[in-house]
């Protein structure tokens, strides 16, 4: 483990209008390059959700005391972005795209191993990363989905150019983004060679985040299986 001596630089801008915040290691215990995860924000698309969302925090600290140079993004959001869900996911994708394009080409400036990355999405960020991940190419190691796994019609896009390991947490009682979504998504990745888990919270609804410290430590046991040798 580490200390609590992390450091967090917020708001660095990697596009005109959009900005970033970085959670960097304790460098006195986590020294030379480390591995770098990238933490997607959720909040249905809409205004009034960014980068601070409490629980991207508490990840992105959680994982930097645990050795991992944390990144999270912002990207456009929508006043009705139901009128146009593809449209709308798909400028989120663009936008996480290029932070992640961004924060490869300066990785040095933080320390991050270039071959250790990963990404991860909270219910909107979710849906991003996983569209994300599976119709470019990404070069990843693992992708993180908490609770936002896109509807059946959202997936048609996915071209699987990658086969990246996925890891995905969803609760049964999810009021906003349907469980059911969750299954159905892994199956899909199955079939196309996609080492896939779902760790399903029985009766948990959307963000259950009383959950945090079970799904910390799932989310490391699954990150230690795919860094490289």
């Amino acid at each position: 483990m580490s200390t609590d001596n992390i450091k967090r630089m917020t708001d660095i801008p990697f596009s005109d209008t959009l900005g970033l915040d970085v959670y960097l290691p304790d460098s006195s215990v986590h020294y030379g390059a480390r591995p770098m995860i990238m933490w997607v924000h959720g909040g249905g698309f809409r205004p009034g959700n960014d980068k601070a969302q409490s629980y991207i925090v508490e990840f992105s600290t959680e994982f930097a005391k645990r050795g991992y140079v944390c990144v999270a993004p912002d990207y456009r959001l929508r006043d009705n972005p139901k009128d146009d869900m593809p449209g709308t996911i798909r400028d989120a994708v663009q936008d996480v795209d290029a932070a992640l394009t961004w924060v490869r080409e300066g990785a040095d400036q933080f320390n991050i191993d270039p071959r250790t990355v990963y990404l991860a999405g909270g219910s909107a960020g979710g849906m991003t990363v996983v569209t994300l991940c599976y119709t470019r190419v990404c070069r990843l190691n693992g992708l993180i989905n908490l609770w936002g796994s896109p509807s059946p019609e959202l997936t048609e896009s996915f071209t699987f150019e990658e086969r990246t390991p996925y890891f995905s947490v969803h609760g049964t009682a999810d009021a906003l983004v349907p469980y059911s979504n969750a299954p159905t998504l892994l199956q899909k990745l199955e079939a196309h060679g996609v080492d896939a888990e779902l760790m399903t919270i029985p009766d948990a609804p959307h963000t259950p985040m009383v959950h945090k410290d079970e799904i910390i430590e799932r989310i490391q046991l699954f990150l230690k299986r795919f860094e490289p040798a």
